[in-house]
């Protein structure tokens, strides 16, 4: 057997081995690799900011319009007319139909004050929710709730809170509201 020049880097040696030196230069790669992913992963920072905030749970479980809704939350930052963005992201059921997934529904201006943040169900989100006139639909919303307040500082990122797997009920218009509704612009109309 023959044994290989010195200027030539043959990938294997006549048994068949790698060189020590291949497999160290491949392991050494292999952990650069899997230390620069570990150092993006751990540097990028969630979408939505920081889940800085203190919230716990979303109030009331059944809701109809003019309610108000309110993430509860403990010491949360308030201020004069301090306001927040809350998403709701998850299931939209609605009786007899299949699951409408992966949903997200902004409300913007939010009220927050020192232990919740509070919204009201006006009628175009329950439009949102539940569908227009005849056919909106009693749906049960399943998911997060992520409260966003933006930072007083330009530079600095906003902070979240999320209330994590919430059911809450959203009813659509009830008939007799509905009636009255109608008698009421027929009314206006003569």
């Amino acid at each position: 057997m023959r044994e290989p020049r010195r200027d030539q880097h043959p990938k294997t040696l006549p048994s068949g081995r790698l060189h020590a030196r291949q497999r160290s230069n491949g392991r050494s790669f292999g952990l650069l690799v899997l230390a620069l992913l570990l150092l993006v992963i751990g540097c990028s920072r969630p979408a939505g900011g920081p889940e800085l905030l203190q919230v716990i749970d979303v109030q009331p479980r059944d809701v109809d319009v003019g309610d108000r809704i309110e993430v509860i939350g403990i010491n949360l930052p308030s201020g004069d007319g301090r306001e927040a963005q809350v998403d709701f992201h998850g299931e939209l059921r609605r009786p007899g139909q299949t699951p409408l997934i992966d949903q997200r529904i902004s409300i913007d201006h939010a009220k927050v004050s020192g232990d919740k943040v509070t919204m009201v169900f006006t009628e175009g989100l329950q439009t949102v929710l539940c569908g227009r006139g005849d056919d909106a639909i009693h749906t049960t919303f399943v998911g997060d709730v992520t409260v966003t307040i933006p930072s007083s500082a330009p530079d600095n990122a906003p902070v979240t809170g999320t209330v994590k797997s919430v059911t809450v009920d959203f009813r659509p218009p009830s008939p007799r509201r509905a009636v009255l509704e109608a008698r009421n612009k027929e009314g206006l109309r003569a």
